[in-house]
């Protein structure tokens, strides 16, 4: 990654609220204005029995709350809103490879590399720690992969590059370089119902296995490679 990336990737991400995620809301000596558990559904909305369906992908539940807050001084004065996020299903990171247990990784909290190898059981005795690579599509809608050196990090205390995982990255440890994509793809194809978007991936098959087997792009890809 390069010193900007690392730099970003070093604070958490903000979270923001998808299909799956369930939230309440109280509103203060108003009890008809409140929502118990109500889950975004696939549309990304919810149903509020004043408002209707509201659009809540894509926002913070800070936002949330001051687009409720907005909605709320139509009927009322001086509404005192409060979002809680119950439960979340929409942030997922997944972890494959050489880790004990490879799998996908409901994201409650923001977590780190280090954080989510041992979500996974730690390194298996033929991890390339050296050589971790992380998937992750860019607000320019281009897939990334990146290199991470653990032993970088552990051996000499960088921790500054134990970077947060964003949700969607998909976190790979390999064994070898010559056999990483095919032991990639057999993992992933596992997991395809558990971890939505996972389509992103998919469609760049063939720039993203020319990255993992060469590290080279061929064609005009949407796929880089960077440390």
């Amino acid at each position: 990654m390069s010193e900007e990336e690392i730099a970003a990737s070093a604070r958490p991400v903000m979270f923001t609220l998808g299909p799956g995620d369930t939230i309440s809301m109280s509103v203060w000596r108003q009890e008809s204005f409140g929502l118990s558990e109500a889950r975004v559904d696939t549309s990304g909305c919810i149903s509020h029995p004043v408002f209707g369906l509201i659009r809540v992908q894509g926002m913070a539940p800070e936002k949330l709350r001051e687009t409720m807050m907005e909605r709320c001084r139509k009927y009322l004065r001086e509404p005192h809103v409060s979002i809680t996020l119950e439960t979340m299903q929409s942030q997922k990171v997944i972890v494959l490879g050489q880790v004990m247990t490879p799998q996908v990784v409901q994201l409650s909290r923001p977590i780190t590399v280090m954080e989510a190898i041992s979500t996974a059981g730690g390194f298996t005795d033929d991890a390339r720690t050296s050589y971790l690579m992380l998937l992750r599509r860019g607000a320019d809608k281009r897939s990334r992969v990146y290199r991470i050196d653990m032993v970088d990090i552990l051996a000499q205390a960088k921790l500054d590059k134990n970077v947060y995982l964003r949700p969607g990255d998909v976190l790979f440890v390999p064994s070898t370089l010559e056999s990483n994509f095919d032991e990639f793809w057999e993992h992933l194809g596992t997991m395809t119902n558990a971890l939505r978007g996972v389509e992103t991936v998919i469609t760049l098959y063939p720039d993203t296995k020319d990255v993992l087997q060469t590290g080279e792009i061929s064609g005009g890809a949407s796929t880089v490679i960077a440390q």
